[in-house]
């Protein structure tokens, strides 16, 4: 039988210290039909250098090097270049199973669809064999949902949180890029619209979730997302607004999204309030209270959310953060 093609996209930057872990997981994968596209965003350590002496005379593998322009411009460049029928992208400081790429070819040949979407764990630390005993699997859906999904079923999925944006818990047909890619003017939740507007340029797509996991998604005290600017936070809300205008003739799913909104401005409200900073306190409780009155959330989020939000009307910075404290307090306790 003739194995399919698929090109695995990893952009990279300043990444030296998991270079050599990167591609020894690479080499491992069971799949034998794979190319591997490493684009070096600009890197100033040594990880080009590591990159071509672990790479040498292995034709899988093609190493690009470029100025600095973002995450969204390198996965665009493997993409551009990429031979394979399918497309995975995959994040060069992480793990995954030895047999990732062929499950994922598995599931999207069986399954008959154009996209493929999975399960993974999050974790800490460096001990592989840890991660996949305390490890939280999360990123999909509770159950495997049995049935294909159209667009708009898609789009509601990820609306409601089941689907996140995360580009390496899918595997794609490559032919669904043809003329888009990733944003390269938006530095925060990149991945998230990337995906809604391959959803929305594709009107008869097909899909399917799989609660089942092969990679570890590693989060790092250095991470861009544990490194969040006030700044980065606004424009992580005004990613989500961007989203609402491309999914604005699918009503019924914009308050969904607006769930999604709300409890990042509500998350950024709390570390307002924790950090004792008042302008971004007072900044973020609007659009927070804006957020709330527009959302769709079940029962019990809406009393989580009303909670917090009545405290930071009536109570305001000093009373919610010393709610949050004695909150995190007593669940330490518990714990």
């Amino acid at each position: 039988m003739v194995l399919r093609k698929v090109s695995v996209i990893i952009s990279i930057f300043n990444l030296v210290d998991y270079v050599e872990q990167l591609i020894d997981n690479l080499k491992k994968q069971t799949y034998k039909n794979a190319e591997y596209l490493i684009i070096d965003d600009g890197s100033t350590d040594k990880s080009i250098d590591v990159l071509l002496t672990l790479t040498k005379n292995d034709t899988r593998f093609k190493i690009i090097q470029t100025r600095k322009t973002g995450v969204s411009d390198s996965r665009n460049l493997g993409l551009k270049i990429a031979a394979g029928e399918f497309v995975i992208f995959i994040d060069g400081d992480d793990f995954f199973e030895k047999d990732m790429v062929s499950q994922y070819v598995d599931a999207i040949l069986s399954n008959d669809t154009d996209i493929e979407f999975f399960s993974f764990i999050r974790s800490k630390g460096s001990d592989l064999e840890k991660w996949k005993i305390s490890g939280s699997k999360i990123g999909n859906a509770s159950n495997d949902v049995n049935h294909i999904l159209g667009q708009k079923d898609l789009l509601l999925e990820i609306s409601k949180g089941v689907i996140g944006g995360y580009t390496f818990a899918y595997i794609s047909k490559k032919s669904l890029w043809n003329g888009i890619g990733f944003p390269s003017n938006i530095d925060r939740l990149e991945d998230l619209y990337g995906l809604v507007q391959l959803l929305k340029r594709n009107p008869k797509i097909t899909g399917h979730i799989n609660n089942t996991s092969y990679y570890y998604y590693v989060t790092r005290e250095s991470s861009l997302m544990n490194c969040m600017s006030w700044n980065d936070r606004l424009e992580i809300l005004l990613t989500y607004q961007k989203i609402f205008a491309l999914t604005g003739e699918f009503e019924e799913m914009i308050k969904s999204f607006y769930g999604l909104y709300f409890y990042s401005a509500l998350q950024s409200l709390k570390v307002a309030a924790l950090s004792q900073d008042r302008y971004y306190f007072k900044r973020f409780r609007k659009i927070a209270l804006n957020g709330y009155f527009k959302s769709k959330l079940d029962v019990r989020h809406r009393i989580y959310a009303s909670v917090i939000c009545a405290i930071s009307l009536v109570l305001g910075m000093n009373g919610l953060g010393s709610f949050l404290k004695f909150r995190e307090k007593t669940r330490i306790k518990e714990d």
